[in-house]
């Protein structure tokens, strides 16, 4: 999934410059203590719309890197240094970088954590304090989703910073 997001990102049209969204969880959510039956009733009653406002943080951080992919191909393009053909290279040249593959590990390692916790959640057999250590679990996992999205960023920033100087242009 993650190889054929980064092929259609070398391969789309450029998009303006942007951010990575953060994700808003309340402090009080993340420091529940979950021994304690209030406060882990707070955290179970909140966690829905946490997770509601956390999906679209998600598929925006994922946009948010391919249009940065976009930008800095689109430029090589507009500098008449790359191709079409050239574009496409790269991507699948990025896929074989070392730490490009660490990032794509980071992201599943962090989906699979997440969906493990999940699974606890919806479980039947759960308890209420397992389903809330859970879901603090989850909140951990969309952490690591965003710093999983900075180690993208970075890493994609560097291999087009290579090739901007193999190629002996700027970015900029």
């Amino acid at each position: 999934m993650f190889a054929s997001i980064i092929i259609a990102a070398a391969l789309l049209p450029p998009a303006p410059e942007l951010t990575l969204p953060r994700i808003d969880i309340p402090p009080a959510l993340r420091a529940t203590n979950c021994a304690d039956a209030g406060q882990r009733e707070a955290l179970i009653s909140e966690m829905d719309r946490v997770m509601e406002a956390t999906r679209p943080a998600i598929q925006e951080m994922n946009q948010v890197l391919e249009q940065r992919m976009d930008r800095r191909s689109a430029r090589l393009i507009e500098l008449g240094v790359w191709t079409a053909d050239d574009r496409a290279r790269f991507a699948l040249d990025l896929m074989n970088r070392p730490d490009f593959q660490a990032y794509m590990e980071s992201g599943v390692t962090v989906m699979s954590g997440m969906m493990s916790s999940l699974e606890t959640v919806a479980s039947a057999t759960s308890t209420e304090p397992e389903r809330c250590e859970a879901m603090l679990r989850m909140i951990g996992s969309l952490d690591g989703a965003v710093a999983a999205g900075e180690i993208g960023w970075r890493v994609i920033d560097t291999a087009f910073a290579e090739e901007a100087r193999r190629l002996g242009v700027s970015l900029d």
